[in-house]
C-alpha cells in the first residue's frame, strides 16, 4: 500500500496551495521556490491521475476532486505533526538530504562522513552525488548542495567552504615524451589534462612560462576524471587541492613543481536561507566548516 501513497512533499505543497489559495505564499511557507511548488502539485496531480488545483490568473482553486482530497490530506496531516510532536527528542532521528559533486563527494566527503555520523548519530544522512540544476534542488528534497563556483543563486545562501589551490599532478608511472621534467615549461609538450573551469593558463603564468599552450590538452567535465585520467598516466592533470590528499599520500598521484595558482572558484554549501539556522542543516554546514577552514583539526 505504501507504493500507492503520494511523496509526502507534494501533499504538503498541495495542503499549503490549498489554504492560502496561492502558488507564491505556499512557496514561501514551504521555503521553496513557486517552480518547486507547481512541480509537486503536477507530481501529485500525475499520480492521482485527476487535477486538484484550478489555475487562474488571480489565485489557485480547488477543484471539486480537490475539495475532496483535501479533507483527508489536512486529516492525515494533522495526525503526523501531532504525532510527532509527541515522540520524545531523545534518540530521534533527523534526515538530512545532502546533493554533492562527483568529485567532492568521491575525493573528500566519503573519508570523513564516519567523523560526522559519530557526531551526529541522530542525522540520517542521504548522500547523492548527481549534479541536479539548481533550479530542481527544491523538487529533489535536497538540504544542503555543494558546488564549485564563484558565487550563490539568488534564492540560495552560500557559505565558501573552502578556497582552491590548482597545481599539476601525475600518476608514478607517467613517463614523459622528452625525458625528465625538470622546469615548468617542460610540461608544454606534454598531454595536459584539466576540468572545464579550470584552465592551465594560470598556472604557467605563476610559474614564469609565456606563451599559447599548444594541444594536446584533454578536458573534462568532472574533476574526479581528471584526477582519475592522470591516474592512469594518461598525462599531467591541473588538480584541486582539497581532492588530491589522499591519491598524493597514497601514492597514486605525485606532485610536480612547488608551484600553484589559487583559482577563481571554490567549494560553496548552498542552502535556503531560512534553513541555515536549524539543525541538522546548520550542523552539517557548521561540521563542514570546520573540516575545509584553516583552524584546529577536527576530521
Amino acid at each position: 500500500m505504501a507504493n500507492r501513497l503520494p511523496p509526502l512533499h507534494a501533499l504538503a505543497a498541495f495542503e499549503a496551495v490549498a489554504r492560502h489559495r496561492s502558488f507564491s505564499k505556499a512557496a514561501e511557507e514551504l521555503c521553496i521556490t513557486h517552480g518547486a511548488v507547481s512541480h509537486r502539485i503536477k507530481l501529485l496531480e500525475h499520480h492521482l491521475g485527476v487535477a486538484v488545483i484550478d489555475r487562474t490568473p488571480r489565485q489557485a482553486a480547488l477543484t471539486s476532486a480537490g475539495k475532496a482530497y483535501l479533507r483527508a490530506v489536512a486529516e492525515a496531516l494533522a495526525i503526523l505533526n501531532e504525532a510527532e510532536r509527541g515522540l520524545p527528542a531523545q534518540g530521534r532521528r533527523r534526515r538530512l538530504k545532502v546533493n554533492a559533486l562527483p568529485a567532492f563527494a568521491g575525493n573528500w566527503l566519503i573519508e570523513r562522513l564516519g567523523d560526522f555520523r559519530e557526531r551526529h548519530p541522530d542525522v540520517e544522512l542521504e548522500v547523492d552525488p548527481l549534479t541536479y540544476p539548481l533550479s530542481q534542488l527544491d523538487a529533489m528534497d535536497v538540504d544542503v548542495a555543494i558546488r564549485y563556483g564563484s558565487g550563490s543563486p539568488p534564492n540560495l545562501q552560500g557559505i565558501k567552504l573552502q578556497d582552491i589551490r590548482l597545481y599539476p599532478v601525475c600518476s608514478p608511472r607517467y613517463r614523459p615524451r622528452g625525458g625528465r621534467l625538470r622546469k615548468p615549461s617542460d610540461l608544454l609538450g606534454e598531454s595536459l589534462l584539466r576540468h572545464n573551469v579550470d584552465p592551465w593558463e594560470p598556472w604557467f603564468e605563476a610559474a614564469g612560462v609565456s606563451g599559447a599552450i599548444p594541444a594536446p590538452v584533454t578536458t573534462f567535465g568532472d574533476a574526479r576524471l581528471v584526477l582519475d585520467a592522470a591516474a592512469n598516466g594518461q598525462g599531467i592533470a591541473l588538480a584541486r587541492d582539497i581532492l588530491t590528499h589522499g591519491a598524493l599520500r597514497d601514492g597514486a598521484l605525485v606532485r610536480l613543481f612547488d608551484i600553484d595558482v589559487v583559482s577563481p572558484s571554490a567549494y560553496f554549501a548552498l542552502v535556503k536561507p531560512r534553513s541555515l539556522g536549524q539543525a541538522p542543516v546548520g550542523t552539517f554546514v557548521d561540521w563542514l566548516l570546520g573540516c575545509t577552514r584553516p583552524r584546529p583539526a577536527r576530521c
